[in-house]
């Protein structure tokens, strides 16, 4: 079975609605945490050998909140053991990845759970922080105190 059939296979058996961009091994759909939905895209990197997801959270953030939001990504990164966010200082996307290194290994989809879930929850664990952050005026450090998320080795 190839990597992207088992990426396949598991988002099938979690009974997750989405669409297969076969050419590009890429998969994407909405996903809805308790703090809102976002969009995620999963996709297989043959070449590099590997897998990553994108968590792109719903909101551009504005010009003018870019250095402050840009702030709390690097804040918040700091301490991330899975995963980082990620700011597009000049279109104001923020999106939270994951990714793994495939090489030498047959990928299952115990590992594609366990990607998408670590996702899935830092970003569902930040997204109203962020939200407080674009369309606020809370500041960087307010915004980290505001996060209250366990390690996920803890969790």
């Amino acid at each position: 079975m190839s990597r992207f059939d088992t990426l396949v296979e598991f988002l099938n058996a979690e009974d997750v609605g989405f669409e297969q961009l076969p050419e590009d091994k890429m998969v994407r759909f909405n996903f809805a945490g308790d703090a809102g939905t976002w969009f995620v895209l999963g996709q297989i990197f043959d070449e590099a050998e590997r897998l990553a997801f994108l968590s792109i959270l719903p909101s551009v953030v504005p010009t003018e909140r870019r250095a402050a939001v840009g702030e709390f990504v690097n804040r918040v990164n700091f301490g991330l053991v899975v995963g980082n966010f990620e700011l597009d200082m000049d279109e104001g996307e923020v999106r939270f990845r994951t990714a793994m290194d495939l090489d030498d290994v047959d990928l299952s989809v115990e590992m594609v759970r366990n990607l998408l879930y670590a996702n899935v929850y830092m970003t569902n664990a930040h997204l109203v922080a962020m939200n407080k952050m674009v369309h606020g005026d809370m500041s960087p450090v307010e915004a980290l105190a505001f996060v209250q998320v366990e390690p996920l080795d803890e969790a």
